[in-house]
């Protein structure tokens, strides 16, 4: 059984300020930075997830 990986978009700081910007936006713009291992633009909210 594979191990999931945690999700980083739900909990970046960098696409949340993007999603703020331009709502109407489908995707993140830094979405090229992500490798499949990380991303080079991932910043982690402060204080976790708010839903």
């Amino acid at each position: 059984m594979e191990k999931k990986k945690e999700q980083l978009c739900p909990t970046c700081l960098t696409g949340m300020n993007s999603v703020k910007l331009d709502p109407r936006e489908p995707f993140c713009p830094f979405f090229h930075l992500h490798s499949g291992n990380g991303c080079a633009g991932y910043k982690p909210l402060a204080g976790g997830v708010s839903k």
